[in-house]
């Protein structure tokens, strides 16, 4: 079975390249970076990968993006609402990725049992990464480790940028191509392997870029800007 990825970008904006590739020495290099979620196309449920960020939000957290889009309109181009959504692969539980989760009525949230335990009682370093408030009231599967979600659509535990996050590898006609949870750009893999700025567990987060690049024949970086 094959799928097809589309993108639907939420958000924009600049933010320092030091803020992607861990000891990137250039501090004043500035990037544009996009936030995405996606939504796989071939399955005969509606499957998402992220619920998305609020623009808003972020803004108040420091993060001066501009909208590109509204998650209605992104999904209305697909002919989609969020209450069509069936399943939510939720790479992980940072704001800016799970914002946008409570528009999601009808969807079942996949989440690493890792991810959720941490989430719920954050370490004082990174405790305002976290987002749980527009979760609370969704339908969640805890996950552990692996898991293959249909044919050619797996879910692979990808831990370092956080405790239980996860990556989704998908067959499309390009091959196998890895939609990544770990906050990267496409220099954190190309032309070598690069640790994202933001970790809880930096070799971990290493080895699962590390990982991926392996097995996949495309790798999506979550916030190129394409």
């Amino acid at each position: 079975m094959k799928y097809k990825i589309h993108y639907v970008p939420l958000f924009r904006g600049l933010v320092r390249k030091t803020e992607h590739l861990y000891m990137h020495r250039n501090f004043k290099e500035v990037i544009t970076t996009t936030g995405y979620v996606w939504y796989i196309e071939g399955a005969r449920k509606n499957i998402m990968v992220d619920s998305g960020g609020d623009p808003k939000l972020l803004a108040k957290l420091g993060y001066p993006v501009k909208k590109v889009q509204s998650i209605e309109d992104g999904l209305g181009k697909l002919g989609l609402a969020p209450h069509d959504i069936d399943i939510v692969i939720q790479t992980h539980l940072h704001f800016g990725h799970v914002d946008l989760a409570h528009k999601y009525t009808n969807a079942r949230f996949l989440v690493q049992k890792d991810e959720l335990a941490f989430a719920q009682k954050p370490h004082p370093a990174v405790d305002d990464w976290y987002n749980l408030k527009s979760i609370e009231n969704q339908e969640i599967e805890l996950i552990e480790g692996d898991k293959e979600l249909l044919p050619d659509l797996k879910i692979l535990k990808t831990t370092g940028h956080s405790p239980g996050g996860q990556s989704v590898l998908v067959t499309t006609a390009r091959g196998k191509e890895a939609i990544e949870g770990l906050c990267c750009i496409k220099e954190n893999f190309e032309p070598r392997i690069i640790s994202p700025a933001y970790h809880t567990n930096l070799l971990e987060a290493y080895d699962s870029l590390a990982r991926l690049k392996e097995i996949a024949d495309h790798i999506i970086p979550g916030h190129e800007t394409l």
